[in-house]
């Protein structure tokens, strides 16, 4: 019998893709594809006749029917790309998105010259802090997360960018931080929860249905979240400190009214590159 080739298999990963209803199915087998063959699309294309090897084929066939079951290609392949670093994923931690990248370019800006100290409330994958501290050398960081598996797969990642020994990792409530913490930020980063229950059940089945919920979700509503969380950060802070935080759709007018109320002397909201109201940032001092 003849073995199957990478055009058959191409052919059947578009056929079960198109058929659970993904868009693009062509271009996702593809790519599905020269994961497994470790090639790129130009590869696959120059091998369509190329028998697979038996080991081969039955990840590949694995990897089709996740794929089919809407699980996240990310989580099929382990991987992410983040600021240009390559981020290992799975459902132990949200997906990183590009938005938050921004928020990575906004705390660069407003990080002081020299030695600081940051928090990133939240960590996941620990792709914030992990990305800010291969760009800066000079960063020191404690990062919280309340799940020990999330926490389990930033270790990793701090790992794999070699700045592990500057990154602190304690296992915590983003907004519930203890009060005997004698560390000092001069800044709290956090992409925390904030889809709400409404929005969560008309998400697509990637996301829904094989990411972290907690990671989206927040406990209770949105607006109590904020507020906790900017009590916390305000409470971590130095004096001229600041905070930066990634908004849910509509969270801005919910965000400020929390900084303000618990004590920060300015805020920005900033729009992501679709024009959403996306990022916060708050000081603690006057604006400069």
């Amino acid at each position: 019998m003849a073995r199957e080739t990478v055009g058959d298999l191409l052919w059947r990963a578009e056929a079960c893709l198109a058929a659970a209803a993904i868009p693009d199915a062509a271009l996702e087998a593809e790519f599905l594809l020269a994961h497994f063959l470790r090639t790129d699309r130009g590869g696959i294309l120059v091998r369509k006749r190329e028998p697979v090897d038996g080991p081969l084929l039955p990840l590949i066939e694995d990897g089709i029917r996740r794929r089919a079951g809407r699980e996240p290609f990310q989580y099929i392949t382990g991987r992410q790309e983040f600021y240009g670093r390559e981020f290992h994923v799975d459902p132990r931690v949200l997906i990183p998105r590009p938005e938050t990248e921004q928020l990575i370019d906004l705390s660069l800006g407003l990080l002081p010259p020299g030695a600081a100290q940051v928090a990133d409330l939240g960590t996941g994958s620990g792709c914030i802090a992990v990305t800010l501290a291969a760009e800066r050398p000079d960063l020191h960081f404690d990062a919280v997360d309340r799940s020990r598996d999330a926490l389990e797969a930033a270790a990793g990642n701090a790992e794999r960018c070699h700045v592990e020994d500057r990154i602190r990792f304690h296992h915590l409530d983003l907004a519930d931080l203890p009060a005997s913490w004698d560390q000092r930020f001069d800044l709290v980063v956090s992409n925390p929860p904030y889809v709400s229950e409404a929005e969560w059940a008309g998400l697509a089945p990637e996301v829904r249905d094989h990411e972290p919920r907690q990671a989206l979700v927040p406990d209770g509503e949105a607006d109590r979240m904020y507020a906790s969380l900017a009590v916390s950060a305000s409470r971590v802070l130095k004096e001229q400190g600041v905070m930066v935080l990634e908004l849910g759709h509509d969270s801005a007018g919910a965000a400020v009214q929390g900084a303000v109320s618990a004590g920060f002397g300015y805020t920005e909201v900033h729009p992501d590159f679709q024009g959403i109201q996306r990022m916060l940032v708050a000081g603690k001092g006057k604006r400069t």
